[in-house]
């Protein structure tokens, strides 16, 4: 209970009275949380090199309301702190982009030894190293959180072959930023972990920032979230590694994260982790991806005539988090979410644009969301209601054939019957378990993670096509002899 009531007052503290300038904000986080159903999150925005606005909405768990402090999983957001670790080393001489990724880990074997050997340091944190997106997501089930874990996740995806000639083609791979913190490690001579600590955390004083979930748990990290058809449902049990630390393992606050945004827009505090002109380099359009987007280092980038925008996104398995950042306005956002889902992509974004454009002076931009994810869920939903009806109908048709053998079928249409269902049942069960896990880039067993409703709706689904390929063609071709025998035993009496 004193813990409780320690959180409680902190909310009290840290919420700010909200002057006129930010009720709006304060009003559509209220009604985008309510209209996409989340749970919790905290916001934090800065200006003028100050935090200006910095409070938690809703529960991290249950009667535990979310603060400025509350830790959260940072997922993608790690990636800019990879990129900066690797800047921070590039500055002192460590470590040179353009040199070979293999100088630096000299021991990592790669199945194409020739086309690694071109990979740098820069095209890695480009995410044009040629490893895919499907390679950066097999580790989603580790719970390897040991001393080497990290080293291991590289060695084993350096054993892959590469989709893309190096520097050819943009593959947003946690391999690549995975392959980076090890570089840090190899070259600083100390844990990935323990670099970010020292180095970053420290100096930036993010004192509810941590590198792994256990620190995470003891210091009130919150509840992350699934949506089962639209619904949160709190998920305790969901796998953590450090086998994807430097893609997507660091936990820290929206305080903190206010804090780092800060050192990101140019404040003093910004000297004590990199110079100007390494940040400079960080926030600079790297790799053309389409339109006015760019991928920088652990930074996506628009940098036009009159807008110069700096943005990264977040999705694990129960967490969406958004940091963006306009350097010419001196502006910055973060707002980290308890709850996440491929079928609420979109609108979780919507929040962060939202409460950005807000805090530019602007109307809220909202996206519409993609209707994709749903779609696909809810066909197969039906498809698995036809697919009932059919076997239902079948069954009767086959018990029909052996009480009235003269209304059995030609034995020609029997037979391509059969063949068609096998077909039908087989494109079936392949586009769910092989098609569906290609277009969307993920194993097939990591969608359990992210979309538990899809996933069971889907196996269920590819389940039946696989059990009535089988059962219903022996159904029926004995329902048709056994009808046959009816038949002419019928003659004969």
């Amino acid at each position: 209970m004193s813990r409780v009531f320690v959180l409680l007052v902190l909310a009290v503290i840290t919420r700010p009275t909200l002057a006129g300038e930010f009720d709006p904000i304060d009003a559509f986080v209220r009604q985008q949380m309510k209209a996409v159903g989340i749970p919790g999150m905290a916001v934090a925005i800065v200006k003028d090199g100050k935090i200006v606005y910095m409070t938690g909405y809703g529960e991290s768990s249950p009667g535990v309301p979310i603060t400025p402090q509350t830790p959260f999983m940072l997922a993608s957001i790690s990636k800019s702190f990879t990129a900066m670790a690797v800047m921070q080393l590039v500055e002192v001489g460590k470590i040179n982009l353009d040199n070979p990724v293999k100088q630096y880990l000299t021991r990592l074997h790669f199945a194409d030894e020739e086309a690694a050997g071109r990979i740098t340091v820069r095209q890695l944190l480009h995410q044009i190293s040629g490893f895919s997106t499907l390679s950066g997501r097999k580790h989603f089930f580790s719970r390897d959180v040991g001393q080497e874990a990290l080293e291991r996740g590289v060695r084993d995806n350096a054993d892959e072959w590469l989709t893309a000639s190096p520097g050819e083609k943009f593959q947003y791979s946690n391999v690549n930023y995975n392959m980076a913190a090890l570089i840090v490690s190899e070259v600083s001579g100390m844990p990935f972990e323990q670099y970010v600590r020292e180095k970053i955390y420290a100096p930036l004083k993010m004192t509810n920032s941590f590198t792994n979930e256990a620190d995470a748990k003891m210091h009130g990290l919150t509840v992350g979230h699934r949506f089962w058809f639209g619904y949160p449902v709190a998920a305790n049990d969901i796998p953590y590694s450090h086998t994807d630390l430097g893609a997507g393992g660091l936990f820290s606050s929206a305080e903190d994260l206010a804090l780092y945004t800060l050192s990101n827009l140019g404040d003093e505090s910004g000297k004590a982790v990199l110079s100007p002109a390494g940040f400079a380099e960080l926030h600079k359009p790297g790799f053309h991806i389409l339109r006015d987007i760019h991928y920088g280092l652990g930074w996506f980038v628009i940098r036009k005539p009159g807008e110069h925008l700096v943005w990264h996104r977040g999705d694990m398995v129960c967490f969406h988090t958004d940091i963006m950042l306009a350097p010419d306005e001196r502006i910055g956002v973060v707002v980290l979410i308890n709850a996440n889902s491929p079928s609420k992509g979109v609108q979780l974004i919507n929040v962060a644009e939202g409460v950005f454009g807000l805090a530019r002076g602007k109307e809220p931009h909202v996206f519409k969301n993609d209707p994709v994810p749903n779609i696909v869920m809810y066909a197969i939903l039906a498809l698995i209601f036809l697919q009932l009806f059919w076997m239902v109908r079948t069954v009767r048709k086959v018990r029909c054939w052996k009480r009235y053998p003269e209304l059995r079928p030609k034995r020609w249409k029997m037979w391509m019957g059969v063949i068609v269902s096998i077909i039908l049942n087989l494109a079936i069960a392949s586009a769910i378990f092989v098609v569906l896990p290609a277009v969307f880039e993920i194993p097939y067993s990591a969608i359990y993670l992210f979309m538990p409703d899809a996933f069971w709706v889907a196996t269920i689904c590819g389940g039946i096509a696989l059990f009535w390929v089988v059962v219903r063609n022996v159904l029926v071709v004995l329902g048709f002899s056994i009808a046959v025998q009816n038949a002419a035993a019928s003659k004969t009496s």
